[in-house]
C-alpha cells in the first residue's frame, strides 16, 4: 500500500469514526438535557453513552488532525492500526444506526 492509499484509508476511517462519534454525542447529550422526566438510570445511560461518544469524537479529531500534520509515512503497522480502528468505527457506527433508528420512529 502506497504512503497516499495509506494516508487516504486511515483519513477516511477516521472521518467516519469521526461523524458517527459526533451523532452520537449529540443525540445522547440531547437526550440527557431534554428529558428530565427520564429514571435516574436512563439519565445515567444516556450520560456514559455520551461521555463514550466524546471520547470517540475526541480521539478522531486528535488523528485526523495529527495526521494532517505529519509528513512521515505511516508510524504504526497496517494491520493492528487496521484492528483497532476497525473495531472503533464498528462500535460507534453501529451505535449511530441505533441512534438513526430511534430518530426516525420518533
Amino acid at each position: 500500500m502506497t504512503i497516499l492509499a495509506w494516508r487516504a484509508a486511515t483519513a477516511g476511517l477516521d472521518l467516519a469514526i469521526l461523524a458517527c462519534a459526533g451523532l452520537n454525542f449529540a443525540f445522547f447529550l440531547q437526550r440527557l438535557v431534554s428529558r428530565s422526566n427520564e429514571s435516574p438510570s436512563r439519565r445515567l445511560a444516556a450520560a456514559a453513552l455520551a461521555l463514550v461518544s466524546l471520547g470517540a469524537l475526541a480521539e478522531s479529531v486528535f488523528l485526523v488532525a495529527s495526521s494532517a500534520v505529519d509528513e512521515g509515512g505511516p508510524k504504526l503497522a497496517l494491520i493492528p492500526w487496521a484492528i483497532v480502528r476497525g473495531l472503533a468505527f464498528a462500535a460507534t457506527s453501529l451505535i449511530s444506526v441505533l441512534v438513526l433508528r430511534r430518530i426516525i420512529d420518533q
